[in-house]
């Protein structure tokens, strides 16, 4: 029986950011200490992905407990931004942490969708932001989260790549809530498959490196000047095989479970 390795967005991303904190991170499971900030965005993002996953169920959210007015605030605004995503009558199919899968090569890609919302033409995934909207849209479209999203909707869904786009909100105040479309077409789809597997070559081959002669991964071309984890994985002795932890990488490193904007 073939055994297929899972990778996400998340492990594409830090993949190809910095291939070395890939290894310490995914294979070595090197742990680390999240500072209060970090833990801070991480818990009040999983409490809001979770009342708007009790929204679409149409579940009551006047019983829970807000302890931040505005994250409060920001909820409200969402629902009143998206009001036409829960009332139109032309939806088919409107599902919250909405979770897929599809082989490719030796991996499965798992996906799981905020929000997706299936029309008879066309299908869109929502996804919910606790930053601000990034300056530069590029990257967003960029991201592998943009890309291995819309890749894998398109390969599983009965729709043309041309049909579907994804659509970011940037929910957290006091900024107003904001979104960001991006439209999919053939010319993308075309792409990202080569983008692909391009990077699951990548991957295959720094993993065999390090499985049969103990090699590390390497570091990408100007690793030094480009990877925001390149002077740490220095100052902890991380970067030719130790096994110290992690004990203060960037605080921006949860962003990469999520988009990068910078």
């Amino acid at each position: 029986m073939k055994i297929y390795q899972s990778l996400s967005q998340n492990h594409l991303n830090l993949f190809e950011t910095c291939p070395p904190l890939f290894q310490k991170k995914y294979l070595e499971q090197i742990s680390f200490l999240p500072s209060v900030i970090q833990e801070e965005r991480s818990e009040w993002g999983k409490k809001f992905h979770l009342l708007m996953q009790q929204y679409n169920l149409g579940l009551p959210l006047d019983n829970f407990d807000y302890d931040d007015v505005t994250f409060q605030q920001s909820l409200q605004a969402l629902i009143a931004e998206t009001q036409n995503i829960w009332t139109s009558s032309e939806v088919l199919s409107r599902e919250a942490e909405y979770k897929l899968q599809l082989k490719f090569n030796n991996y499965i890609f798992t996906v799981i969708y905020d929000l997706l919302i299936l029309y008879k033409d066309r299908g869109i995934i929502y996804d919910w932001k606790t930053f601000l909207q990034p300056e530069n849209e590029k990257k967003l479209i960029n991201n592998w989260q943009t890309k291995l999203y819309l890749y894998v909707l398109t390969e599983k869904m009965n729709y043309k790549p041309s049909q579907l786009s994804i659509t970011y909100w940037f929910v957290k105040l006091p900024h107003k809530t904001q979104s960001l479309t991006i439209k999919y077409n053939e010319v993308m789809h075309k792409k990202n498959r080569q983008e692909i597997e391009n990077i699951v070559n990548q991957i295959d081959k720094s993993l065999s490196h390090y499985l049969k002669n103990n090699v590390d991964f390497d570091h990408v071309a100007n690793c030094q000047k480009k990877c925001p984890y390149y002077q740490s994985l220095i100052e902890n002795n991380l970067i030719n095989n130790s096994t110290d932890k992690l004990d203060h990488l960037p605080d921006d490193l949860e962003e990469i479970k999520e988009i990068n904007p910078f």
